[in-house]
């Protein structure tokens, strides 16, 4: 019984916390219609957490949820330039990244080189 009890109280506590940064994140962007938008390169990552989902690294580090990602960019480490409105209301269970909403999403071809050539002189 006492854990029940526990769990419905960490439940209402977490049910709360969420309506609370839901409501903070409205009433820090007082103008309707505002719209917070990030341009990124990065890449695609599958995140094996909450049942498994498809992110957004930017190269500089920072993670992006797009929420469904389209099928033709669910490939682990393709390289994206991607337009992107943050969703500051938005509470959802995966607890990985910033959600985002896609505008634009763009494949980048990478340059590998095929062979690496050593120019230094051999003693």
């Amino acid at each position: 019984m006492r854990l029940f009890t526990l769990g419905c109280i960490l439940l209402g506590a977490w049910i709360s916390a969420s309506t609370m940064v839901g409501t903070t994140a409205s009433s820090q962007n007082p103008q309707p219609g505002s719209q917070e938008v990030v341009e990124f390169l990065g890449k695609v990552m599958h995140v094996s957490i909450e049942g498994g989902f498809w992110g957004l690294i930017s190269d500089e580090g920072a993670k992006y949820d797009p929420g469904t990602l389209p099928p033709s960019y669910r490939e682990e480490g393709l390289r994206v330039r991607v337009k992107a409105k943050i969703l500051r209301d938005v509470v959802t269970f995966r607890m990985w990244g910033q959600r985002v909403e896609l505008l634009q999403i763009e494949r980048m071809m990478e340059r590998h080189p095929t062979q690496t050539e050593d120019f230094r002189p051999r003693d």
